[in-house]
């Protein structure tokens, strides 16, 4: 599922920084290829972040996981997880997403 398909019209062109009807077909081409195309990052990476309501941060680069203060860039934790079920435990708890066990991430070791 792409990004698109999670937000809804308004939300893609507060994004885009446009108007809502300037170039729509560009941006839904634009979300299609990023999720799709073999060579994009969000093809070959597992990313997400997510602002909670306390004004942190949480971020998941690969492997990567971090908490931070938003206000100062400060970090409150940060973890480097191995396994697919600490990858799964970390979606769930952090961002809210839930990952069937079994799932495969496409990321060594992951």
């Amino acid at each position: 599922m792409g990004v698109g398909s999670l937000l809804d019209a308004a939300s893609l062109s507060a994004l885009a920084g446009c108007r809502l009807n300037e170039n729509a077909i560009d941006r839904e081409v634009g979300h299609w290829f990023t999720g799709t195309n073999p060579n994009s990052r969000f093809k070959q990476y597992i990313m997400a972040s997510r602002a909670s309501p306390d004004g942190t941060r949480f971020s998941l680069a690969n492997g990567d996981f971090t908490h931070r203060r938003s206000s100062d860039g400060a970090v409150l934790a940060s973890e480097t997880i191995t396994t697919p079920q600490r990858l799964r435990e970390v979606l769930r708890q952090r961002f809210g997403l839930e990952v069937e066990k079994g799932t495969v991430f496409g990321v060594a070791g992951l």
